[in-house]
C-alpha cells in the first residue's frame, strides 16, 4: 500500500488496518459469487485488506460511520439490480 498517503494510512490505521492484513475472506466471496457476481483478483486483494473495517467520521455536526462489507452493501439484492452501472467493453474494429 506504498500508494497511500499519510493522512489515509492513519485514518486507516484507526480502524484498526495494519499493512499486512490479510483477512479470510472466503465467505464474502461465495457471497458474491452466488449473486451473480465475478471476483476478480483486485477485488480480492482489496477484501482481504479492508473488509470489515469500520470508518467513523464527522459530517457537518454528526458522527457517521460505514464498513466496507459486501453484504452491508448489496444486502439481498442480486446483480440484475446493479446491471445498469456496469460497463461494457466493445471491441473496435
Amino acid at each position: 500500500m506504498e500508494r497511500l498517503s499519510i493522512k489515509t494510512k492513519k485514518i486507516l490505521e484507526k480502524s484498526g488496518w495494519t499493512p499486512d492484513r490479510k483477512k479470510d475472506i472466503s465467505s464474502q466471496i461465495k457471497y458474491l459469487e452466488d449473486k451473480g457476481y465475478a471476483v476478480f483478483d483486485c477485488v480480492k486483494d482489496v477484501l482481504e485488506q479492508f473488509d470489515g473495517l469500520k470508518f467513523t467520521y464527522e459530517d457537518n455536526g454528526n458522527i457517521e460511520d460505514f464498513i466496507i462489507d459486501p453484504k452491508e452493501g448489496l444486502g439481498d439484492l442480486d446483480r440484475r439490480h446493479y446491471k445498469r452501472f456496469e460497463v461494457t467493453s466493445v471491441a473496435l474494429i
